[in-house]
């Protein structure tokens, strides 16, 4: 058996062919989705789809993303399931959690919750409110995340600097590519805080970084494909170049203090 095809079936047990193939259309992710907030979360007030399978662009192994807003919660929850042989990741809140998502997300840049339903289609409407929270969340998402902790860009500029520094001082080239690829989180993090943007993981760092950086896929793919083979300039100079858009590499001079609490 393929691996992919072990990795889907120990991810998505009881998947439905059209998830292995892509195959799902729009008009079925509407109507599985409602089905799904019906048979899990009937007191909804709102609720809303992202992503490709409402586009009519369903991809190999893609799930569903759904944001239900209940009448109260007390807390932001995640669910992932396998419903009627689709996956489905929902991230549920009560409505009276909509102030405090928002001063989350932009106080930390993550959109994980803002972008779905800003950009998202809305599912149900019980009471009215959907569109009124799709404008809130929307004005939010445009606004954009609050400026960055200095102190988090220094961090993270010291601690990619001393990375940086390993792989250019003689590592061997399998243990410089590991360091390579153990950075690139912490590099994506330094470019979207410090240019003042949602962060964004896997795909979507890519592709939301290609506003920030022009072509950043190729120059990304190209400079890991050369460090592969030992020769490891272009990433450098890709790092560094994000580096420089946060103020530079740092090390001389950082400081860092842990206050250590006894007990703890």
């Amino acid at each position: 058996m393929p691996t992919s095809s072990r990795l889907l079936q120990a991810a998505y047990p009881a998947a439905s062919e059209s998830v292995a193939k892509g195959q799902l259309s729009r008009t079925e992710a509407l109507a599985l989705s409602r089905q799904f907030i019906q048979h899990h979360h009937p007191d909804a007030i709102a609720a809303y789809g992202f992503g490709s399978a409402f586009s009519d662009n369903f991809r190999p192994h893609s799930d569903l993303d759904l944001v239900i807003v209940l009448p109260e919660s007390t807390a932001l929850r995640s669910r992932c399931l396998i419903f009627d042989g689709v996956p489905i990741e929902a991230h549920i809140f009560g409505a009276d959690g909509i102030d405090p998502i928002i001063h989350f997300s932009r106080r930390h840049g993550n959109a994980t919750v803002l972008l779905p339903i800003a950009h998202g289609e809305v599912l149900v409407d019980s009471h009215g409110q959907a569109e009124t929270i799709k404008h809130r969340f929307t004005a939010a998402f445009a606004a954009g995340p609050r400026a960055a902790d200095p102190r988090l860009i220094d961090t993270l500029r010291h601690f990619v600097t001393t990375q940086l520094l390993d792989i250019s001082g003689g590592l061997v080239p399998e243990e410089a590519l590991m360091v390579a690829t153990g950075v690139y989180p912490s590099l994506l993090q330094l470019l979207f805080l410090s240019s003042r943007t949602w962060r964004h993981r896997g795909k979507w760092a890519v592709r939301y970084g290609e506003a920030i950086v022009q072509d950043m896929s190729a120059k990304v793919a190209q400079a890991y494909a050369k460090a592969a083979v030992g020769d490891f300039e272009e990433f450098l100079a890709l790092a560094v170049g994000i580096l420089d858009r946060a103020g530079g590499p740092l090390w001389a001079g950082h400081e860092e203090e842990l206050v250590l609490q006894k007990g703890r």
